[in-house]
Order: C-alpha cells, then structure tokens, then sequence
C-alpha cells in the first residue's frame, strides 16, 4: 500500500518523529547510543531523535510481528529479537514500507 506524502507526514508526526519522513540506517553501536541519549536527555528527546531519523517509527512499525514471532519466550528474547529486527528495517526498508507497515499495523 502507497500512502500519501499528507498521511506519511501524519504518521510520521504522531510517531513523535522530527522534520520529514526519512530513515536512517542503524548499526548496533548506533542503536546503543540511541538508547544512551534518551536515558540520559529524556526519551523521545529531539536531541535523539534527530540522530536517527525513522528509527522509532521502525520499531513501532515491528513490534506486534516480533512479539507474535517470540510470544511464550523469556523478556530478553523479545528485546533481542525487537533490536536486532529494528537494525534490519532500518537497513533494508525505504521509509515509504516503515510508514505503511506502522499504518496497517495500528489501522492509522
């Protein structure tokens, strides 16, 4: 499914995500330091946020196919599995799959 630029641009803002859709791709390190920064600037910080574009949207986007994919499973399985699977999107997904992905998923 295509969305619109109007319905991206309204996802993207209800994800609390900064400027226009876009993605940036992650590595680990770059996911630690995501982590890092919104431990210590507060989550959802701009200042975060504009490191990695499109990285909370990503997750969001994800979760309920990892928490189906690892349902049963210890707590550390689903946030490997939800980090390692975020990193994946990131680097193989355009932002136009994210944002619908993240529409079908919460019916946006």
């Amino acid at each position: 499914m295509r969305l619109t630029e109007f319905q991206e641009q309204e996802i993207w803002d209800k994800g609390k995500e900064i400027g226009i859709p876009n993605i940036k791709e992650i590595s680990v390190y770059g996911f630690i330091s995501s982590v890092v920064c919104n431990v210590r600037k507060g989550l959802n910080a701009k200042e975060c946020l504009s490191k990695y574009p499109g990285l909370r949207i990503s997750a969001f986007a994800i979760k309920q196919q990892v928490l189906k994919q690892v349902r049963g499973q210890r707590n550390i399985v689903w946030q490997v599995t939800w980090m390692a699977s975020t990193i994946w999107v990131t680097q193989n997904w355009n932002i136009h799959q994210v944002l619908a992905t993240y529409h079908e998923t919460y019916n946006t």
